[in-house]
């Protein structure tokens, strides 16, 4: 276990600027599902993959990003005949590793990879040598909510609680990679409550299960999918969710907002493919066309339902304009 603890450095009010900017970019989220904008569902091409693929993945077996990895590619596999694959894990430095290999897969057409918020967050919070502009976007498919949960015998039975707890002694919180919107989130709630946590970096949401269920932190901050298992058994005890309203129905709807319990703090999580640079158009428009047609199948609302997800589909253009709007505003309310 690393623990690690980033600078974030946050001007007064940043909370409900990020709760409101967000707003915007992430706004109309059920409504634009099945529906790209722009850039609808090109002519079909002949091209398909000619060897088996490769799904790389920045973070472990059995987090949100492995779980969204098995799905894209079960969803490409279907697609055509003959189209098979396997996910490549590289796992280190909060993503860092796995960006900066695939980046090195230039003009490949069978290297595809699952990517997540991390992509336009990760070179705002260390030192990358890339960029989301280094790669080829391909399509955004779903948005996750984060949870804070504790150990189901934890005595904290609150948000307030929690802050309560920090204010009198080192509270740990495990986070998935020092980018994520789990650090985001982290920081925000630090910086509205006027408390301090002790961050304990991992490298998945499977990590962070664990870490939870071995009593190893005092908390965690994670995709709602990633513990829903676990709040479902009555091994942890989910304490809020960082969106704009509830979950309607489900394990986790009777969860509070942390809005609703006084801390304004909202974020979420895109989960989407890329592509390395240069990858050909032909094989951007069949991957792209592949995720579109999966998006409208039982197995998408599977994945969704599993995972706590919300529908979001954008490709092409769409996507790379969501990619650099979100950019500029994270880097607006950094102050970066």
């Amino acid at each position: 276990m690393t623990t690690h603890r980033p600078s974030l450095r946050l001007r007064a009010g940043m909370a409900f600027l990020l709760t409101s900017v967000l707003a915007i970019t992430s706004c109309g989220v059920e409504g634009i599902s099945g529906d790209g904008g722009g850039d609808d569902a090109s002519e079909s091409s002949d091209w398909t993959p000619q060897g088996p693929l490769t799904m790389v993945a920045a973070f472990g077996a059995g987090g949100g990003t492995d779980k969204v990895a098995r799905a894209m590619l079960a969803g490409i596999e279907q697609c055509a005949d003959g189209v098979t694959g396997n996910v490549e894990y590289r796992e280190g430095g909060s993503g860092v590793v796995g960006y900066t290999y695939f980046m090195q897969q230039q003009g490949k057409s069978d290297m595809i990879m699952a990517s997540t918020t991390e992509l336009t967050t990760l070179p705002l919070f260390v030192d990358t040598p890339f960029t989301w502009e280094n790669y080829t976007p391909i399509a955004r498919i779903a948005n996750d909510t984060v949870s804070l949960v504790v150990p189901a015998a934890s005595p904290i039975t609150s948000l307030q609680d929690l802050v309560d707890e920090a204010k009198t002694r080192k509270v740990t919180v495990g986070v998935v990679g020092v980018s994520g919107p789990d650090n985001i989130i982290r920081g925000l709630l630090e910086e509205q409550a006027g408390i301090e946590f002790e961050s304990v970096v991992f490298n998945n949401g499977g990590e962070t299960t664990a870490a939870i269920l071995g009593n190893d932190v005092d908390a965690v901050l994670g995709g709602a999918g990633d513990i829903v298992g676990q709040v479902e058994a009555g091994t942890a005890r989910a304490l809020a969710v960082f969106a704009e309203e509830r979950y309607q129905d489900g394990p986790m709807a009777p969860v509070p907002t942390a809005v609703e319990q006084g801390f304004d703090v909202t974020f979420g999580q895109w989960r989407g493919l890329i592509g390395p640079p240069g990858m050909p158009e032909e094989a951007v428009t069949f991957y792209a066309d592949c995720l579109e047609q999966w998006t409208e199948t039982p197995a998408y609302e599977e994945y969704l339902e599993t995972s706590l997800a919300l529908p979001a589909f954008q490709r092409g253009d769409d996507f790379e304009q969501y990619l650099a709007d979100q950019e500029a505003l994270i880097r607006e309310v950094l102050g970066r």
